[in-house]
């Protein structure tokens, strides 16, 4: 008897593992040219690079920031469609904009004695900050320009990363996940899979890219998602849509991920 219920136990695991691909619903494409695509916002404001130009595109306007002093754009936060972070890595700065993409901050590192690997928007008008010099963590202050580490020197590399107001995220280059929280406290979560690319959707969640191939991956299941498209460059998912960027078209479908 107990060998059969151990049986089946095995039977309803693999079940889990090996479940069907995903179901996607088509909902529309929107033409434009771009070197990448970043995603969309609450407001559904389309942001993406051309050129090393950040736009926000919507049905009506078009709004753009660029800076060619800084070199090549990072990284951006728009998780606060009324406060954008981006990060010119090379140069060592941060500049922060409005909602129609006008400057309203510039933050060098060099004037703070901080080398910053990554950034990302935090909460009580914080950013997250790791110093490539002291190998700390830190939060960086943007009405008072003060920061304070936050975490005891902790090496380490990134290879994604995703900041929420109470918490940042990273993945390291050999697939170990990390998290930290407001307080310091660094968390080590489960490793994932070696992929091309990975998006973190939430703790031990993740959209991962294998050769060309899309899968959702929760450390129980991994299960593909089919998509009509053989080739793009790359891929975004809020709100329970994905979206698929090739070189000239956003598609974007419904999907019910767990």
């Amino acid at each position: 008897m107990k060998k059969h219920l151990f049986l089946i136990f095995i039977f309803f695991q693999l079940l889990t593992v090996a479940q069907s691909s995903f179901q996607i619903e088509p909902i529309d494409s929107i033409v434009f040219k771009a070197n990448s695509y970043l995603g969309k916002d609450v407001y559904n404001n389309h942001y993406f690079i051309e050129k090393n130009a950040l736009k926000r595109i919507n049905q009506t306007t078009l709004f753009e920031f660029q800076d060619v002093t800084l070199g090549k754009l990072d990284a951006v936060d728009f998780s606060n469609p009324l406060f954008l972070v981006l990060f010119y890595k090379d140069f060592n700065t941060i500049v922060l904009l409005d909602h129609q993409l006008n400057e309203t901050q510039r933050i060098s590192g060099n004037d703070l004695g901080l080398l910053f690997e990554i950034i990302g928007l935090a909460r009580q008008n914080n950013l997250w900050f790791y110093d490539s010099i002291q190998q700390k963590f830190g939060l960086l202050n943007l009405k008072e320009v003060t920061h304070k580490f936050i975490s005891t020197s902790f090496p380490t590399k990134f290879k994604n990363w995703k900041a929420t107001y109470n918490n940042f995220q990273w993945i390291t280059p050999e697939n170990e996940v990390f998290a930290i929280d407001f307080f310091g406290k660094i968390q080590t979560l489960n490793s994932i899979e070696k992929a091309d690319e990975v998006l973190i959707l939430d703790k031990n969640k993740y959209l991962i890219e294998q050769g060309k191939r899309l899968f959702y991956f929760d450390q129980k299941t991994k299960t593909e998602i089919k998509i009509p498209q053989k080739s793009y460059q790359n891929f975004c998912f809020k709100d329970g849509i994905l979206s698929i960027f090739t070189n000239n078209k956003v598609f974007n479908y419904k999907i019910n991920l767990p």
